[in-house]
């Protein structure tokens, strides 16, 4: 039912129909996925900090389940929301390592969480205009070559960020190799600019 209210967004009811299963006598695994939605109820309702607390207080309490790098990954979302980058980028970082620690069967999974992790770390360094750190990452992940990336969004990025550092040459030879790989783009425009 909580489930359903936060879908719905009332998020008040949702809220009070979520705290009641925590404080009431039910079985762990319901107490475990109450605690998550109240958490995804607090984000829906940008209630960042409140958010931040339960995802903290669910990893606290299950810091073995298989859920543990997505909640990070959401914490370093929010983190970024809330302005604190720095907070945001050790988090995503903590993606990695959480998801290296964890015994998990679903590794094509935990290999995009990862991969997503990598991408939110790249698009934080190019949001704050640190875009040498930018385009370090997005070359680094065009380097990996992974099925799962949307390559040509994350080229068109490393091209504005080389285009920010005022490096001509590499931003030029960039530019050229994107229009030749993705002529179909949206910004194709914007790259011949």
């Amino acid at each position: 039912m909580g489930k359903e209210q936060r879908r719905q967004k009332n998020l008040p009811v949702a809220a009070q129909t979520l705290t009641g299963l925590l404080t009431e006598d039910t079985p762990a695994e319901i107490k475990r996925l109450a605690l998550f939605e109240l958490a995804l109820v607090a984000q829906d309702d940008n209630k960042f900090v409140r958010a931040e607390q339960i995802f903290g207080q669910y990893l606290h309490n299950y810091s073995e389940d298989a859920s543990a790098p997505e909640i990070v990954l959401r914490q370093g979302l929010i983190y970024r929301q809330m302005g604190v980058n720095s907070l945001a980028i050790s988090k995503f970082y903590a993606v990695m390592s959480t998801a290296l620690k964890l015994k998990l069967e679903n590794m094509e999974y935990y290999k995009n969480l990862v991969l997503q992790a990598q991408v939110e770390i790249a698009d934080t360094y190019y949001q704050e205009g640190k875009y040498e750190e930018a385009s370090d990452f997005y070359s680094r992940l065009l380097k990996a070559a992974n099925p799962a990336l949307d390559q040509a969004q994350t080229h068109y990025k490393l091209v504005r960020s080389l285009s920010y550092l005022t490096n001509n040459v590499e931003t030029a030879a960039q530019a050229q190799v994107f229009l030749t790989l993705y002529t179909n783009f949206a910004d194709v425009p914007e790259v011949r600019f």
